[in-house]
């Protein structure tokens, strides 16, 4: 394995600790989007997105879950180009 597909390898690990739902909420913040926003197109409550968001960033290591939203980027979740207007 060459040192680049270690970085790869890497970078997707926190990826695997949370559920499809969890990455498509840490998508939503990734983009700026509020929890009401959120939680409004994927049908949950804006507590649970709440909830979720906390539990995302504490499994990433992220110090907070705006951070959290920033790891999107990092971890290849999506791009700058995602998020244009």
């Amino acid at each position: 394995m060459t040192s680049a597909d270690q970085v790869t390898a890497n970078r997707s690990e926190p990826l695997a600790a949370i559920t499809s739902r969890q990455q498509e909420i840490l998508i939503g913040m990734a983009k700026g989007l509020s929890y009401r926003q959120i939680a409004a197109r994927m049908f949950l409550s804006d507590r649970t997105v709440e909830r979720e968001a906390a539990r995302i960033a504490k499994t990433l290591g992220a110090q907070s879950q705006v951070a959290a939203g920033a790891l999107a980027y990092a971890y290849g979740l999506l791009s700058m180009e995602d998020c244009r207007p």
